[in-house]
């Protein structure tokens, strides 16, 4: 079980989703740590420099103010200490404070991030505060380190010592653009990135997948169909891959129907001349008595011509041998016919002589005929008797099955490669489970015939490389259409 569904599509697009996350996941731990060490390793170089810049000022200060100079000497000494530290780095912020000389001064820009690291007082009021303590608190060298917005921010407060007093402090500042502050930048922007396009791509993937089971559970359904009725296809195909293997089961299908088909015919066409052969052997041997027969009746027939009684009980006889010798060369014409004799002829032409000849048979019979032949020639290479013979069969069958007299629809059209004949009665119609089987040598509904007419029908259209098919409607009639293929020895 576990093998079958490493093999689904969904186990699988899970596997690279959660590899996809695994890796995400390892780069933001492996930038943790580089940014992490990095931070270390700067912050001890800045905190190292920071040292030996406030040490310095605040020894000279010490110095100036152990020689008595005056407070203007002292801010001028610092301003230009201070001067050359922060012109050769804008993030640094350097300050003094010394309350008896009255100075609290700073050297710097001073930014809105920034601001808050600087010497200032608590409302106006109080002492002044660096890194929120107390400057007159320190009394020895402190290192401050804060991570705030904007930064991490570095600060080193070295007291200066005179007389063995502490009469301020020297303070200094300094925002340090460290790696986690960008490694913070990044992974914010990765990971809002990254967090939209797995959404998008989880909801991708989740449509993907339905739209995929849906197609698949198509072309499953299709196929189980497709296993009890092999006329089905499966349409209209699904598009992409999956449309692609749809054409391709009804291209299967297509071959395995048409092959079916074909052995279906092969096998027919075996049985059809295995009983051609028997039937026209039996019907030779049925014809020769029959022959002796009609001759001893025509003999009886001059010796008792005076006998009336008898000559009734003859004429009967005579009667039974005519309609058994008719069956026997309808017989012996399907199991033998003639060769045909091929030439270009109109099928139209065919028809109206047809029809012209059959008008008295209509009129009889009470059938109305609605006759719409094209209006171009339908040439097609043919046996004119065969089809004449074909076409009478198929209007004498739709006229057997309107008792009551109806309507016989003749209609004839053509496309790039065939004509088309259509004979369509509204008679009773032909029960669905008899259509399979109407063109099988003696079979027939009817009460009396030799099941041969349509038969005969298929044989011939099966002769000139067309063929015949049948659609009925019980109680609403039946349409006979023959498709032969159009005559190009002329074009």
């Amino acid at each position: 079980m576990l093998a079958n569904l490493r093999k689904t599509l969904r186990f699988q697009i899970g596997a690279i989703i959660s590899l996809v996350l695994a890796i995400l996941l390892m780069a933001f731990i492996s930038m943790h740590m580089v940014s992490t060490r990095y931070d270390r390793e700067v912050l001890a170089d800045k905190q190292e420099k920071l040292k030996v810049i406030t040490r310095g000022l605040s020894g000279g200060l010490a110095t100036f103010m152990q020689k008595g100079q005056s407070p203007g000497d002292i801010r001028k000494y610092f301003a230009n200490q201070a001067d050359g530290i922060v012109s050769t780095n804008p993030r640094v912020i350097v300050g003094l404070y010394l309350p008896e000389m009255g100075m609290h001064n700073f050297y710097g820009e001073r930014s809105r991030e920034n601001r808050y690291v600087l010497p200032r007082k608590q409302n106006g009021q109080g002492d002044d505060e660096f890194f929120d303590i107390k400057v007159s608190s320190i009394k020895e060298p402190k290192t401050f380190v804060e991570d705030r917005r904007g930064g991490i921010f570095l600060g080193r407060a070295e007291p200066v010592v005179s007389g063995g007093q502490v009469k301020g402090a020297v303070l200094i500042a300094e925002q340090v653009q460290s790696g986690l502050t960008v490694f913070r930048f990044v992974t914010r922007a990765v990971f809002i990135l990254v967090t939209g396009s797995l959404i998008v791509g989880i909801v991708a993937t989740v449509w993907i997948l339905a739209r995929l089971k849906r197609g698949v559970k198509e072309v499953t359904s299709g196929l189980a169909v497709l296993e009890n009725d092999a006329g089905y296809r499966l349409t209209p195909p699904t598009a992409g891959e999956l449309g692609e293997i749809s054409a391709a089961i009804n291209k299967m299908a297509d071959a395995v129907e048409q092959k079916s088909m074909l052995e279906e015919q092969l096998e027919k066409s075996s049985r059809l001349a295995a009983l051609g052969r028997l039937v026209a052997g039996v019907a030779h041997e049925i014809r020769n008595p029959l022959g002796i027969m009609k001759a001893t009746i025509q003999v009886m027939q001059d010796e008792f011509g005076k006998q009336d009684e008898m000559q009734e009980y003859l004429m009967v006889l005579n009667e039974q041998v005519e309609r058994q010798n008719k069956i026997i060369r309808e017989l012996l014409d399907y199991a033998k016919p003639v060769p045909p004799i091929f030439q270009p002829v109109n099928v139209n032409d065919i028809l109206k002589s047809i029809l012209v000849f059959s008008r008295s048979y209509f009129q009889q019979y009470k059938i109305e005929t609605a006759i719409d032949l094209a209006v171009e020639p339908l040439v097609v290479n043919a046996d004119v008797e065969k089809l004449k013979q074909a076409f009478l069969n198929l209007i004498f069958n739709a006229v057997e099955a309107m008792p009551d007299g109806g309507q016989l629809q003749v209609r004839t059209g053509a496309d790039i490669n065939t004509v088309v004949i259509d004979f369509a009665d509204n008679g009773h119609g032909i029960p669905e489970s008899d259509i399979n089987r109407l063109f099988d040598p003696f079979f027939t509904t009817k009460n009396t015939g030799t099941g041969l007419g349509l038969a005969t029908v298929h044989k011939i259209v099966e002769m000139h490389g067309g063929k015949v098919e049948v659609t009925s409607d019980t109680g609403r009639g039946t349409v006979f259409r023959i498709t032969l293929p159009v005559d190009r020895s002329e074009g």
